[in-house]
């Protein structure tokens, strides 16, 4: 694989000790952390010492061993490693030095289905005579570095007595959690950061095992990973690489700060690397997506147009979604790697054809929606979200026990690997009954299904809700769960980040009311931009050759305004 050596590139590549990258959309960051990894492995001569390479999503991990893969044409072994940011703090700092610190019974887990929790006896704690997990679960509860408690990553907002009890509730809580060692993966940073400051000598180990860290997405990352970060600086790691764009931050709901990777990038103590030349995308779409930037920021470059006759830049006024859909077609015929992006799960399925169901059972031991769900998984082409989806749910048909975190977990971990087991989820993911049944038929034939391919005593028992979901039992499922797709793929936007697509049809709402994007965001800012702005900044810099704007008609821009944003643009109404 060749490597475009350029001169922002080449300063990377040549640089050593704490070095921060500030990467633009299409630039080619992973490509040269990929390369770099590579020129840094070949020349490794410390059998006991090795590189960390760390991103923040396996997605991202896996774009890094492939890329040196390509470059190198073997993967990269011990002493040198891949990893989450997570994994590795879970790995080398939470799980090995947890017990010792915590006194916990047994070694430590990180839960991966994190609702289980919410199931622990806490109804002792009450606020107006209300259970206070019912408005807080636990699941929800995190310590902040301070030691305060959070949900879902903020404070809340109660009278003197109220906080007293919501105190006492977290700590009872966290108490538990930790004497048990069932930890989210939010106490597991927690412990890592308190287990590093109150011993420096496992930074100093840490640093010496791996005295060349390199972290990509590094704009996700939140305060308490800055800290360990810092820890590890302090007590000997002089190679430190961070590597982002905080522009498309999308992590907030994960504490993520890209206020502290855009202050490390300006600080004395960094040698700071700009990426600006983006290799991706046209000028005209670099020149659109740069507004979301601040104005010291506007330097973005883009490629130029392959000739005259181009129009990377189009508007559509629409009325319907479904106006919308057929314009977009036409306009995008000459593409065939394209991708219609929405915010939030509601429009998703609005235009994937996908309806949110009704839940029409209870959950006993689990619903079956969950089966429901994972056939739809399956007839959109993702078997593995589909397979996933019931490895979380079969386990309490096979055993009620599996109601305790711990114990399902290690099934879990037990089977993950197990072809076997897999295979059981397979036949039952083909052998989910036909939609041309009752309700009732169809459940009682599910139940049956349940039995025979794990082998179980007795049938499942699913239960159908009475009262006002009585009258659906009669029915056809296939009319209770009528789905009809769109022959456009249709995505979130935080699913596709990262990704290359040669046209992009990005849909906005009539206004910005709670999740919804719209023109109005179209703003330049003044300070780190919000949520919305990155993630409009994400989705209009995916497309190679063409950007769509899905406006609704009672939004249409002024001719000025229209050409301010978007330049000289094909604007089709309908």
């Amino acid at each position: 694989m060749n490597f475009d050596m350029n001169e922002e590139r080449k300063q990377y590549i040549s640089r050593r000790g704490k070095i921060i990258v500030n990467a633009c959309p299409g630039s080619g960051k992973t490509t040269s952390v990929g390369f770099k990894l590579m020129n840094l492995a070949r020349d490794w001569d410390d059998k006991y010492s090795g590189i960390a390479c760390l991103s923040f999503t396996n997605v991202a991990k896996d774009e890094i061993n492939d890329k040196f893969l390509e470059f190198n044409n073997a993967p990269l072994n011990y002493p040198h490693l891949v990893s989450t940011i997570d994994s590795f703090i879970n790995r080398y700092i939470t799980l090995p030095h947890f017990k010792t610190k915590y006194n916990c019974q047994g070694r430590p887990m990180i839960l991966d289905d994190e609702a289980i929790l919410d199931s622990l006896p806490l109804q002792k704690f009450k606020i107006n005579k209300r259970p206070i997990q019912y408005m807080y679960p636990p699941s929800k509860i995190d310590i902040s570095v301070d030691g305060t408690f959070l949900v879902n990553g903020k404070s809340v907002s109660l009278n003197e007595k109220e906080n007293e009890i919501f105190i006492k509730y977290c700590r009872t809580l966290k108490n538990f959690q930790f004497s048990k060692g069932i930890l989210k993966n939010s106490d597991s940073l927690y412990a890592a950061y308190q287990i590093l400051l109150n011993n420096p000598s496992i930074s100093t180990f840490l640093a010496k095992r791996f005295n060349y860290i390199i972290i990509d997405e590094a704009q996700d990352t939140s305060e308490i990973q800055h800290l360990i970060i810092d820890q590890l600086v302090e007590n000997g790691l002089e190679n430190i690489e961070l590597i982002g764009d905080p522009y498309q931050s999308l992590y907030e709901w994960r504490d993520a700060r890209p206020d502290l990777f855009l202050d490390k990038f300006s600080s004395e103590e960094w040698t700071s690397i700009e990426f600006s030349s983006c290799k991706r995308s046209l000028e005209p779409i670099v020149k659109a997506y740069s507004l979301f930037r601040v104005q010291e920021h506007n330097n973005l470059v883009g490629q130029e147009l392959r000739n005259n006759n181009e129009t990377p830049l189009h508007v559509i006024y629409f009325n319907t979604y479904d106006q919308l859909i057929n314009k977009y077609e036409e306009v995008s015929a000459d593409h065939s790697n394209k991708n219609i992006l929405v915010r939030g799960s509601s429009l998703f399925r609005e235009l994937s054809g996908i309806n949110s169901f009704d839940d029409l059972w209870k959950e006993s031991p689990f619903s079956p929606i969950q089966f429901i769900y994972a056939k739809e998984d399956l007839q959109s082409g993702n078997l593995k979200n589909a397979i996933k989806r019931l490895f979380y749910c079969i386990p309490l048909l096979i055993d009620s026990s599996f109601t305790d975190p711990k114990l399902k977990k290690n099934f879990i971990e037990k089977n993950k690997n197990d072809y076997y087991f897999t295979a059981k989820l397979l036949i039952l993911l083909k052998n989910i009954p036909d939609y041309n049944k009752t309700l009732i038929e169809w459940t009682d034939e599910l139940k049956e299904v349940c039995k025979s391919i794990f082998d179980l005593d007795s049938s499942p028992a699913f239960t159908l809700k009475a009262g006002i979901h009585r009258p659906k039992h009669s029915k056809l499922v296939n009319d209770l769960f009528e789905r009809n797709y769109n022959s456009i793929n249709v995505s979130t936007i935080h699913s596709v980040k990262g990704e290359t697509y040669d046209s992009i049809l990005i849909t906005l709402s009539k206004n910005s009311s709670g999740q919804n994007l719209s023109i109005s965001d179209f703003i330049r800012p003044s300070e780190m931009p919000d949520e919305k702005k990155r993630l409009l900044y994400v989705a209009m810099s995916r497309p190679r050759w063409q950007l769509v704007i899905g406006i609704p008609i009672q939004c249409r821009l002024s001719d000025e305004r229209q050409a301010e944003l978007f330049g000289d643009c094909v604007v089709h109404g309908i």
